[in-house]
């Protein structure tokens, strides 16, 4: 049994387009007066007159929707959907949602309900996939219901494995670790900014210190070129071993080193972007810490 009330609100958040609002199979005189009504704002008129002058809303038993497909799959951690919470609610770290979209793939996990729809809100072109994925049966049973979701009722999500995969599988052959970190001992403007836009993720901790370093001492030097290493930070802090955040903290501490005249600017200079690149990674940090 369902209350007119609770038709309305629904009508209210899917539009009547998609889930029309029955209020006129309601019993008794608001059933008589709603039958009257004109659009969906005339009866809510009527159902909060009606509420004010302290009248219970009727049940009755209005038209049925079918139920979702059980997902029998286990819920995610507590943590990993409080960081995603974090990750759509905080646009700093809306970059890692697509690590998190990986990272719960690869845990064969569910989110709860309740939090679909702020992600089916949120993910954008390809990320839509691997959300249909996760979201699993429920997405395309709520995309048949709002129109801004109705993507997700025409994917079918690829059967994969919820095992973690081997990362040399995807990782281009062209250039391994051991050759960027050379790369970048010679040249590492050029050769970090070519390693943040080509070379696969996430990177291995050694990398991850060569390229700390090339942008250590970027800093160090003062020289042409420190426009390109700070644009790179960004892509940076998605890329590296998110098990080396204390390494990326210390970046900081170069900027003591520089001679006196020097460090004012430099501090101006470098200080937002190494902030920001400190808090993603040890954000990534934590949320791989939330998988299983």
């Amino acid at each position: 049994m369902i209350s007119v009330w609770d038709e309305l609100v629904e009508a209210a958040l899917m539009g009547t387009d998609r889930r029309p609002f029955p209020g006129s199979d309601a019993p008794g005189a608001l059933g008589d007066v709603l039958r009257g009504a004109s659009d969906l704002l005339d009866a809510a008129t009527v159902v909060w007159a009606h509420a004010e002058a302290g009248r219970r809303f009727p049940s009755y038993q209005g038209p049925l929707l079918d139920d979702p497909v059980d997902d029998d799959r286990p819920l995610l951690p507590p943590g990993a959907v409080r960081a995603l919470g974090i990750i759509l609610a905080d646009r700093r770290f809306r970059p890692a949602l697509d690590e998190w979209l990986e990272l719960a793939l690869r845990a064969g996990a569910r989110l709860p309900g309740e939090a679909l729809p702020a992600l089916l809100d949120a993910v954008r072109g390809p990320q839509r996939s691997a959300a249909r994925e996760v979201a699993g049966p429920l997405a395309g049973w709520l995309g048949a219901r709002n129109p801004a979701w109705e993507w997700a009722t025409r994917m079918r999500p690829p059967l994969r494995s919820s095992k973690r995969p081997d990362a040399s599988a995807d990782a281009p052959t062209t250039q391994p670790d051991s050759e960027a970190i050379a790369g970048l001992d010679k040249a590492p403007t050029g050769t970090l900014l070519a390693l943040v836009g080509h070379h696969p993720r996430p990177w291995s901790a050694e990398l991850t210190r060569a390229a700390l370093v090339a942008v250590a001492r970027s800093m160090r030097s003062q020289r042409a070129g420190l426009m390109a290493v700070r644009n790179a930070l960004p892509g940076l802090a998605q890329a590296v071993d998110p098990e080396e955040a204390d390494e990326v903290s210390a970046l900081v501490e170069v900027l003591d080193e520089l001679p006196d005249k020097e460090r004012g600017p430099a501090r101006a200079y470098w200080a937002a972007p190494l902030a920001s690149l400190a808090a993603m990674v040890h954000f990534r940090r934590s949320l791989h810490k939330e998988f299983p």
